[in-house]
C-alpha cells in the first residue's frame, strides 16, 4: 500500500505532503490545481519517468517549479508498504543534470543509483514502467482508449497489455529464421552439384607423391649442411682465435714503444727538478712557517671581531644621536606652541563664552514664556469677545483688532528675537568647543614637555663616547692593516715553499715510475719473443674458411628454394583437402539444416498454439472479473452483460441484448452513448488490470466521470463506496467533480491555486 508522498518544487507543488489510505483517495480540484502531477509523481517516484515525460511531451527541465519563482530541481518522497517492510524512495531531478535517487528499507539504505533503484523497485512490485502504465495508471480521460483504436491497432495494443505481443515478436522472428535456413539450404545444394570430388582425390595424390620426393632431398641437403656448419663454425672459432693473437702481438709492440717513450720523457724531467738544487730540510722549514701563518690568522680574526663590535656600538650612538637631536627640534617647538597658547589666556575665555551663552539662554527661556502668554491672549481676541479677557471692559471690534494686531506683532518680535539668541548660541557653542579643544593641546603640551627635560643631557654623553669609539676603531684597523701586509708576506713565501717541496716529491715519484716501466718493458719483451703468428697464416685461414661459407651458402639458398617449393605444394594440397573436406561439411550442414528447419516449424506451431490458449485464459478471466464489476458500476438493465471477444485480427467490447425475445452481442461502441463507453472501458481496464498485475491491487483514475450522466456518476460513487474496495486494494481517483467527495470512508484532499497570480498548490484534506 502507497502511504504518502511529499513534492518539493514539482511542478506547480513548492511543498506539498498527501497521506494516503487503504481503500479510495480522492484528489478534488479545478483544471490547472496540480492533480494529475500528484499521480505523475507516484510514477516518477517508482520507476523515475511518468507518461507525458516517456512520450516527450514535457522535458525534464519543465518540472522543476517555475511560478511564481524560478527553481533548479525537484524532489519526489514516496512511503509504501509491503507485508510487514515499510520502503521509502527519494528521487531528484535538476535541470541540465542527471537525476538522482535512492531507496530505504526500514530505515536502511537498499540502494543509491536511479538504475539500481528501478532494478529494487521492478523485483519487489513484480511489474516495470510499461506494465503499471497500461494497467494500473490511467491517463486523464483515457478510458475509452481502446475503443478510440482502429482494430488492428486495437489487437496490438491489447496484446501488449497482456502481454501477448511477445509470442507474435517470435513468431515473426522463427519465420524469418526458417527462410533464412531454407536460403542457406539451397546455397549448400549449389555447392554440392559444382564440386567433383573424384578429380579432387586425384589431384590429391599427385601432390602428396611430389612432397614425398621433396622431403627426402631436402633431408640430404640438411644433412651436409649440418656437418658444413660444423666444419665452419670450427674454423671461424680458429680464425678469430688467430687474428686476436696477431692483434695481442701488435698491441704489445705498440706498448713497448710507449713505455720507452714514457721512460725517456721521465728521465728528462728527473735531470730538470735535479738541476733546482732543493733542500732536502724543506718540509720542516714549511711546519714553522704555517704555524706562524695560523698564529697570525688568529691575530686578524680577533681584531676583526673588536673592529665589529665598535662599529656597530658607533652605528647605535649615531643614531640615539639622530634620534635625540630630532626630539630637542620637536621640544624646542612644543616649548614655542605653549608659550603662544598661554598669551591667549584660554580658560578665561571659555569662562566668558559660556557665562554669555547661559545668559542667552535664560532670555530665551523669559521670551518663550512670555510668548506662550501673548500666544492665549491672540487665541482669546481671535473669538470676537465683547469684553476684555484681563479687565472686562467692553470691547468693540475696532479694538479688539488693534489690541490682536499689537499683540501678534509683539510676538513675532519675540520669535525673531528668538532666532538672533539661538543663532548667537551656536556661534557661542562653536567657539567654545574650539577654546576646549586648544585647551587640551596645551595640557598635553605640559605633559610632553616635562617628559624631554634631560635630552640635551643625553645627547652630550652620547657624542662623547662616539668620539672614543671612532679613534678605538681607528686604531684597531691600523693594527689589521700591519698585521694584514705580515700575513700576506708570510703566505707568499710559504707559496713559494711549498712549490719546491712538491717538486721535490715529484723526483721521488718520477724515479718509482721509471724503475716500474722498465722491469714492464722486460715483461712485454719476453712475451713478444714466445709469439710466433704472422699474417701468412691468417691469411691461409682465411681462404679455407671462404670456400666453406660459399658451399655453405650454396645449400641455404637450395634449401630455401626447396622450402618456397614445398609450402607451395602444401598450400595446395591444403586447398584440395579443404575442397573435399567442405564437400563432406556441406552435406552434413544440408542433413542438419533440414533437420532445424523441420524443428523450427513444429516450434512455430506450438507457439501459436500456446498463444491462442493463453489468449484465450486470459480474456476468460478478464470477462469473469467484468461480469462481476458490469452489474455493480453500469446502473441500468439494458446492457445486462458486457465481454471482451478475442477475433483473430481484433478485440471487441461487446455488450448483451434482447431484441424481440433474442439475445445477441453487439460492439458496445456502435449502440452506447459516452458516458456508457466509459463505464464499460472503466469496467474492462479494472478487470484487465487484476489479470495483468494480481499482486498489486492499485487503481489511479484521472476524471474517470468524464461522459457519465447523473446516474451514471451516482452509480459510480456507489461503486467505489462499496464494490470496488472489496476488489482492489487502493483506489486513486482525480477529479474535477465534487460528487465524488461523497464516496464512503474516502480520503478527500482539495487541491487549490490562485492561477492568476501564478500562485502555488495548496492542498487541504476534507
Amino acid at each position: 500500500m502507497i502511504r504518502s508522498i511529499e513534492l518539493r518544487n514539482w511542478k506547480t507543488h513548492k511543498d506539498t505532503r498527501l497521506g494516503f489510505q487503504q481503500g479510495v483517495n480522492v484528489l478534488l480540484g479545478v483544471m490547472g490545481a496540480g492533480k494529475s502531477s500528484v499521480m505523475d509523481a507516484i510514477s516518477f517516484a517508482f520507476f523515475g519517468t511518468f507518461p507525458a515525460l516517456k512520450q516527450s511531451r514535457v522535458k525534464i527541465d519543465d518540472i522543476p517549479t517555475n511560478r511564481p519563482t524560478v527553481e533548479d530541481k525537484a524532489e519526489v518522497e514516496l512511503a509504501f508498504d509491503m507485508g510487514d517492510d515499510i520502503y521509502v524512495i527519494k528521487r531528484t531531478l535538476k535541470k541540465g543534470k542527471s537525476s538522482e535517487a535512492l531507496i530505504e528499507k526500514n530505515g536502511k539504505y537498499l540502494q543509491t543509483q536511479p538504475e539500481r533503484v528501478n532494478e529494487e523497485i521492478a523485483s519487489l512490485l513484480k511489474i516495470d514502467y510499461d506494465t503499471f502504465s497500461r494497467a494500473i495508471y490511467a491517463e486523464q480521460n483515457r478510458l475509452d482508449y481502446f475503443l478510440e483504436l482502429r482494430k488492428g491497432e486495437r489487437k496490438k495494443a491489447i496484446d501488449e497489455m497482456l502481454g501477448l505481443d511477445h509470442f507474435a515478436t517470435v513468431e515473426e522472428n522463427v519465420t524469418s529464421l526458417i527462410n533464412n535456413v531454407k536460403g542457406l539450404l539451397k546455397e549448400d545444394d549449389r555447392i554440392i552439384q559444382n564440386a567433383d570430388v573424384k578429380v579432387l582425390k586425384e589431384q590429391l595424390a599427385l601432390l602428396t607423391g611430389e612432397l614425398k620426393k621433396l622431403d627426402a632431398e631436402t633431408a640430404e641437403i640438411d644433412k651436409e649442411h649440418a656437418a658444413l656448419d660444423a666444419k665452419k663454425l670450427a674454423q671461424a672459432s680458429r680464425l678469430s682465435e688467430m687474428k686476436k693473437a696477431y692483434a695481442e702481438k701488435i698491441e704489445l709492440k705498440d706498448r713497448a714503444t710507449q713505455v720507452k717513450s714514457r721512460i725517456t720523457t721521465l728521465d728528462e724531467e728527473f735531470k730538470r727538478i735535479e738541476s733546482l738544487g732543493i733542500n732536502p730540510r724543506i718540509g720542516s722549514e714549511i711546519d714553522e712557517l704555517s704555524k706562524k701563518e695560523s698564529d697570525l690568522n688568529s691575530s686578524i680574526n680577533e681584531l676583526r671581531r673588536a673592529q665589529q663590535k665598535l662599529t656597530a656600538s658607533a652605528a647605535e650612538l649615531k643614531e640615539r644621536i639622530k634620534i635625540n637631536e630630532k626630539k630637542e627640534a620637536d621640544y624646542r617647538n612644543m616649548e614655542k606652541d605653549l608659550k603662544e597658547l598661554n598669551s591667549q589666556d584660554i580658560e578665561k575665555r571659555i569662562d566668558e563664552n559660556t557665562s554669555q551663552v547661559q545668559d542667552a539662554m535664560n532670555e530665551m527661556a523669559k521670551n518663550s514664556t512670555r510668548s506662550d502668554e501673548i500666544k492665549e491672549w491672540i487665541k482669546e481676541l481671535q473669538k470676537h469677545i465683547s469684553k476684555c479677557p484681563v479687565c472686562e471692559r467692553e470691547l468693540d471690534e475696532s479694538l479688539r483688532a488693534q489690541l490682536l494686531k499689537g499683540k501678534e506683532d509683539l510676538l513675532k518680535e519675540i520669535d525673531e528675537r528668538n532666532v538672533k539668541i539661538r543663532t548667537e548660541i551656536d556661534i557661542k557653542s562653536l567657539e567654545i568647543k574650539k577654546l576646549n579643544a586648544l585647551h587640551d593641546k596645551l595640557k598635553l603640551l605640559r605633559s610632553k614637555i616635562s617628559e624631554h627635560k634631560d635630552l640635551s643631557i643625553n645627547t652630550e654623553k652620547d657624542k662623547k663616547a662616539l668620539e672614543s669609539a671612532n679613534a678605538e676603531l681607528s686604531d684597531i684597523t691600523k693594527k689589521i692593516d700591519e698585521v694584514d701586509s705580515a700575513h700576506k708576506a708570510l703566505s707568499k713565501k710559504l707559496e713559494q715553499e711549498r712549490m719546491m717541496l712538491e717538486k721535490l716529491e715529484r723526483m721521488q715519484k718520477i724515479s718509482l715510475e721509471m724503475k716500474q716501466d722498465n722491469e714492464k718493458l722486460a715483461r712485454i719483451n719476453e712475451m713478444l719473443k714466445s709469439m710466433q703468428i704472422d699474417q701468412g697464416s691468417i691469411d691461409a685461414a682465411q681462404k679455407e674458411f671462404t670456400d666453406i661459407s660459399t658451399r655453405f651458402s650454396a645449400l641455404v639458398s637450395k634449401s630455401e628454394s626447396n622450402a618456397k617449393f614445398r609450402s607451395s605444394l602444401i598450400k595446395q594440397i591444403d586447398e584440395k583437402k579443404k575442397g573435399v573436406a567442405l564437400v563432406d561439411e556441406v552435406d552434413a550442414r544440408i542433413k542438419s539444416r533440414a533437420a532445424l528447419i523441420d524443428n523450427l516449424s513444429k516450434f512455430k506451431t506450438a507457439l501459436i498454439d500456446t498463444e491462442v490458449f493463453l489468449r484465450t485464459q486470459l480474456v476468460s478471466s478478464i470477462n469473469a472479473l467484468m461480469q462481476n464489476l458490469w452489474q455493480g458500476l453500469y446502473p441500468y438493465s439494458d446492457y445486462p452483460s458486457l465481454i471482451l471477444n478475442a477475433h483473430k485480427d481484433d478485440y471487441v467490447l461487446e455488450a448483451n441484448l434482447n431484441i424481440d425475445g433474442n439475445e445477441i452481442w453487439v460492439p458496445i461502441d456502435t449502440v452506447a452513448s459516452g458516458g456508457e463507453r466509459s463505464v464499460a472501458c472503466l469496467t474492462l481496464r479494472i478487470a484487465m488490470g487484476m489479470v495483468i498485475v494480481p499482486n498489486l491491487r492499485w487503481l489511479i483514475l484521472d476524471e474517470p466521470t468524464h461522459n457519465l450522466d447523473n446516474a451514471g456518476i451516482q452509480r459510480l460513487i456507489e461503486v467505489f463506496s462499496n464494490t470496488l474496495p472489496e476488489i482492489v486494494e487502493q483506489i486513486f481517483i482525480i477529479t474535477h467533480d465534487d460528487d465524488l467527495k461523497q464516496i464512503n470512508s474516502a480520503r478527500v484532499y482539495t487541491l487549490e491555486r490562485d492561477k492568476g497570480a501564478n500562485g502555488t498548490t495548496n492542498a487541504i484534506e476534507a
